[in-house]
């Protein structure tokens, strides 16, 4: 029961009243021993009943709160009162203008570069020197080239025109080809994932609740293994470029950190900005009341998501950008991992396998010790945080699946191809696939033994990162076979290099669907796959302009300042 919200915030009151109206939205916590048992058999979602007021934005949140309180104590309701959101009429204040002149800024200069290099390209070359001064468009330096010519080289680093063709025309490597497929399944596979949890926000019909267990789309959305597919293959990359560098004594620890802290790092904050200051203003609704909470905490912590230590704090902004921190932190100590496997064979192996280890026996003791379940969703919301913070986004319990990338990225560099018959390669294909199934489809809510959940718990990561990791080796070494040729299609070059972007703005998107919507929904599968197709094709068109506008433009700018270049 949310009731009217637009029609409570643009509720006008006679001038000589000196409130306002204000939304509110009451959610209350089940204490009936019946009701209680429903909701903790039917779903593993923490899903609470709400009902929505319009009433003065005089009243407090406790008073609104105390209110209700005492009329459950007093009829003994079989709900209480847990928690009270708030929202009121606001305006575009001055960091939203900044953030808008900026942006619109960045528009501007962008549509500027494109048209000079329209006219540019479609300019006549007339003679040696019309020619000579169009060597800017073909981006080759020229001691000779004045301050304007410098301009406009830097200018076409923002031409939309050249950053689509560096996106869509650039070949692909032949070595690593169907690494574009396994990036991009990942990507709609976390995608799915949080499309089926928040659109529980939205179910009008609870019943419904009893199939949400059941099936193929209860099984892979609520695995979470999809993320260390990405940590397999970042460290995969890592390895092989860091190896490369040092084979040919061109590696520098200084420029390998830079170069990865800008190739990131402005992108990421100019989205993270923008959901911060202007998310409130654009997205309004019954739900978004919850939301401008976690806004309120990303004021205060967003800093830390640039250091890449929001992961280990108790202030999380932006919640999915952990695997960037992680991602980072794994980066930061690859080097070590790396070059123990370049210097000293049998010691980088073991040092490899001892960390895999440590992590593996980290997860368990963890997860023992707070009694931590299979799988966040099936953790009720007072154990969440815990076992957020503990267990899940932690680098300690995830680096297993990194090194294993690292590991794969070293035996591809120095062996190139598998050296297995093909009776040992069916073989373990075999068991590749059977492991992978039993990861994603093994019914782990019925996993009630602390004991068990522990070994779960401590080894389905790095075992889906081997799978992973066998994949990629036989893709790459055997280059043959249904599975080869569909991750390596052409058609998943593009989005395999727009999945940094689309995982950063894809829960924003499904988040202002959710939060802007005023009625609730009847829900059932197909509309939830309907629901995310349309998140999957918004977020990859969003991420198509972001990277072009944004992304590439800043990578172009990195050749011209040294520390950038790797």
């Amino acid at each position: 029961m949310l009731g009217s919200y637009s029609q409570c915030i643009t509720l006008k009151v006679p001038k000589d009243i000196t409130f306002k109206s204000s939304y509110i939205r009451l959610d209350f916590q089940v204490i009936s021993a019946i009701l209680k048992e429903y909701f903790d058999k039917t779903t593993t979602i923490n899903i609470v009943p709400s009902f929505g007021m319009c009433l003065p934005d005089t009243c407090s949140k406790w008073e609104i709160k105390e209110i209700f309180t005492k009329v459950y104590r007093w009829k003994s309701f079989p709900i209480k009162p847990s928690k009270v959101f708030s929202y009121n009429t606001i305006e575009l204040d001055t960091k939203a203008w900044i953030l808008l002149l900026a942006l619109t800024s960045m528009i501007i200069v962008i549509a500027v570069a494109t048209l000079l290099d329209i006219l540019a390209l479609n300019s006549p070359m007339k003679d040696d020197q019309s020619s000579e001064s169009e060597f800017l468009l073909e981006e080759k330096k020229d001691k000779n080239s004045n301050i304007l010519n410098k301009i406009l080289e830097i200018s076409t680093c923002f031409s939309f025109v050249r950053n689509l063709e560096k996106l869509s025309l650039a070949e692909p490597s032949k070595d690593i080809s169907c690494i574009h497929g396994i990036r991009f399944f990942s990507m709609c596979w976390i995608i799915l994932i949080h499309t089926r949890y928040d659109l529980t926000a939205l179910f009008a019909n609870p019943t419904y609740l009893k199939e949400w267990n059941i099936g193929f789309l209860s099984n892979i959305s609520y695995s979470v293994v999809a993320v260390h597919s990405f940590f397999v293959l970042s460290g995969f990359l890592v390895t092989i470029s860091t190896l490369k560098k040092l084979s040919d004594s061109s590696f520098k620890i200084v420029p390998y950190y830079i170069h990865r802290y800008w190739r990131i790092t402005p992108t990421y904050a100019i989205i993270m900005a923008t959901y911060i200051i202007l998310y409130q203003f654009f997205v309004k609704g019954p739900m978004s009341v919850e939301e401008n909470s976690f806004l309120e905490i990303c004021n205060k912590g967003w800093w830390m998501n640039l250091l890449y230590i929001n992961n280990i704090n108790n202030i999380s902004c932006m919640g999915w950008t952990w695997y960037l921190a992680a991602d980072m932190q794994f980066y930061v100590l690859a080097p070590m991992l790396i070059y123990s496997l370049y210097r000293w064979k049998y010691f980088g192996i073991i040092f490899n396998l001892l960390t895999i280890i440590a992590a593996c026996i980290t997860s368990a003791i963890i997860s023992y010790q707070y009694d931590f379940p299979s799988s966040n969703f099936f953790i009720k919301e007072k154990k969440l945080d815990l076992f957020t913070r503990l267990y899940y986004e932690t680098p300690w319990t995830n680096i297993g699946s990194y090194v294993v990338g690292i590991l794969t990225g070293w035996k591809f560099f120095t062996d190139g191809k598998l050296q297995l018959n093909k009776i040992t390669i069916r073989i373990i294909s075999t068991a590749a696939v059977l492991i992978s199934l039993l990861i994603i489809f093994f019914p782990i809510n019925t996993l009630n033994v602390k004991f068990t959940n522990a070994i779960f718990n401590s080894l389905h990561k790095p075992l889906w990162s081997i799978c992973i990791s066998w994949l990629i080796l036989f893709c790459l070494t055997i280059q043959k076979g249904i599975v080869h040729d569909l991750l390596s299609l052409r058609m998943w070059i593009v989005p395999s290099r727009l999945t940094f972007v689309a995982y950063l703005v894809h829960p924003i998107i499904i988040s202002a669907f959710v939060n802007s919507r005023e009625n609730l929904i009847i829900m059932d599968s197909s509309l939830v796959i309907f629901f995310f197709l349309m998140f999957l094709t918004a977020s990859f068109l969003l991420a198509f302009f972001i990277t072009v506008t944004v992304e590439i433009p800043l990578r172009n700018v990195a050749k011209y300042t040294p520390l950038l270049k790797l």
